[in-house]
C-alpha cells in the first residue's frame, strides 16, 4: 500500500468486500451464517448424501477391478472432504456467526491509531483476497476440465446421427466424469446426455462448495492474523510516560483476550475440516501418483494423464493454502509474546508490571489451528503429508514392479 495516499474509511469498506464474496458463495448452499436457509441447505445435503452413496455403491460393485477402484477412490475421498466441510459449516453455523460478526466490527478506521496499524491490517486483507482469487481460479479451471473431458472424449469417439440420437443403441463407450453407480443402462446418446446433465449439480458440490469453504477459512484466519499483527504494533508503541498508560494497557489486554477467544473458536470450528485435509491429501497424492505411474507403465499418452496431473496440483495447492494460513496464525501469535518482552515493561509501575507478566504468561501458548487432537496445522504439516504419501506410493510402486516381472 502506498503510504503517501491518505487512508480513509472507504479503504476499510473496500476491504470488507471479502465478506460479501463469502456471503455470495455460501448463500448458494443456504449456509451463510448470518442468513441461513435450512430448506436449501437440506436439499443440497440430500443430493450430496445420494451422490456419495452412489460412489460407495460403485466402489463395492467393482471391488475386483483394481483400476476402477483406484479412480473411484480419488472421487470418493475428494467428495468426502467437501462433504465434511459442508456439514461442519452447517453444524457450527452459530459459532461462525459470532466470529464473522466480531470480524466485521473490526473494519472501522477509528479502531486504529497509526498508519502502521492500518497498513498491517489491510495487508492481511489483501493476502486473503489474493489467495481466494487464486484458489477460485485454480479450482474452477480444474473442475471444468475434469467435468467436460469425459463428455468431449465420449462424443468425439465417433459421429452422431439424428436417428441414433433419438432411438438406436450405440456401441460407443460412455464415460462419465464421476465414478458413481448408474441404475439403468446407457445405450444411446440421448440417455447419456440426459444423465450427464443430471450430474451437473455434482459440479457445484465438487467445485463451488470447496471454494466457499476455503474462502471462509482464509478470510477468518487471515483476519485474526491481521489483528494480531496490529496488536503487536500497539504493544511496541506503548509509552511508559503517557498519562493514559493504564487505559492503553487495559485496551491492549481486552483486545488480546478477544483475539484469543476468536482464535479458540476458529480452532474448534475448523478442527474436523483440517483433520480430513490431513488424511485426505495423504491418500489422494498417493493414489493419483500411483495412477499416473500405471499410465506411464502402460505407455498411455500424456493427454489422458492431464486430468490427474491437474488434480494432484490442485490437491497440493489446497494443502499449501491451509498450511500457509495456519502458519501465519502461529507466527503472529508468537510475535505477541516477543512484543511483551521488548516493550520495557520492567521499567513501568508495579501495577502495570502485573498486567505485562499476565500478558507474557497468556501469550506463551500460541494460537494455532489443529487437525483434530493430533497436532498443529502449519507448513511442517505439508512436509509430513508429502513424506507419508511418498512412503505409501513407494509401497504401491513395489506391487507395480512385481506385476511387471
Amino acid at each position: 500500500m502506498n503510504t503517501t495516499t491518505r487512508i480513509t474509511q472507504e479503504d476499510f469498506n473496500d476491504a470488507l468486500k471479502i465478506f460479501n464474496w463469502n456471503e455470495k458463495l455460501l448463500l448458494i448452499f443456504g449456509l451463510w451464517p448470518l442468513k441461513k436457509n435450512k430448506i436449501l441447505s437440506t436439499m443440497w445435503l440430500g443430493y450430496w448424501i445420494l451422490f456419495i452413496t452412489l460412489l460407495f455403491l460403485d466402489l463395492i460393485l467393482n471391488i475386483n477391478d483394481f483400476d476402477h477402484v483406484l479412480v473411484n477412490l480419488n472421487d470418493t475421498i475428494f467428495y468426502i472432504i467437501s462433504f465434511t466441510e459442508f456439514i461442519v459449516i452447517k453444524i457450527y453455523s452459530n459459532l461462525f456467526k459470532q466470529i464473522i460478526k466480531n470480524s466485521i466490527d473490526d473494519f472501522n478506521i477509528k479502531l486504529y491509531k497509526t498508519t502502521e496499524e492500518i497498513i498491517k491490517f489491510l495487508n492481511y486483507n489483501k493476502k486473503s483476497k489474493f489467495l481466494c482469487k487464486c484458489f477460485t481460479s485454480t479450482m474452477m479451471i480444474t473442475a471444468l476440465f475434469y467435468y467436460f473431458t469425459a463428455l468431449i472424449t465420449t462424443l468425439s469417439s465417433n459421429t452422431i446421427d439424428d436417428e441414433q440420437f433419438e432411438n438406436n443403441s450405440s456401441s460407443r463407450l460412455y464415460i462419465f466424469p464421476y465414478r458413481c453407480y448408474i441404475f439403468y443402462k446407457i445405450n444411446n446418446d440421448k440417455k447419456y446426455l440426459m444423465t450427464y446433465a443430471g450430474l451437473s449439480p455434482v459440479f457445484f458440490i465438487g467445485a463451488i462448495s470447496p471454494i466457499a469453504a476455503k474462502c471462509l477459512f482464509i478470510t477468518i484466519v487471515y483476519h485474526i492474523s491481521g489483528k494480531l499483527s496490529v496488536l503487536v504494533s500497539k504493544i511496541l508503541q506503548i509509552d511508559a510516560n503517557s498519562i493514559n498508560l493504564y487505559n492503553d494497557i487495559q485496551e491492549i489486554f481486552m483486545e488480546h483476550k478477544k483475539l484469543i477467544e476468536m482464535g479458540e473458536k476458529t480452532r474448534q470450528a475448523f478442527s474436523i475440516i483440517l483433520f480430513v485435509h490431513f488424511v485426505g491429501p495423504t491418500l489422494l497424492i498417493c493414489l493419483v501418483g500411483y495412477k499416473i505411474l500405471i499410465d506411464i507403465a502402460d505407455d498411455e499418452n500424456y493427454g489422458s494423464m492431464m486430468p490427474y496431473i491437474c488434480y494432484i496440483v490442485l490437491v497440493l495447492f489446497s494443502l499449501y493454502i491451509h498450511c500457509i494460513v495456519g502458519e501465519s496464525l502461529v507466527t503472529e501469535s508468537q510475535k505477541i509474546c516477543e512484543a511483551y518482552y521488548y516493550c520495557n515493561w520492567y521499567n513501568m509501575p508495579i501495577k502495570i508490571k502485573k498486567y505485562f507478566i499476565l500478558g507474557i504468561v497468556r501469550s506463551q501458548k500460541s494460537l494455532c489451528l489443529s487437525f483434530g487432537k493430533f497436532g498443529v496445522f502449519d507448513l511442517r504439516t505439508m512436509t509430513t503429508i508429502i513424506k507419508a504419501s511418498m512412503g505409501y506410493l513407494s509401497v504401491l510402486r513395489s506391487f507395480l514392479a512385481a506385476e511387471a516381472e
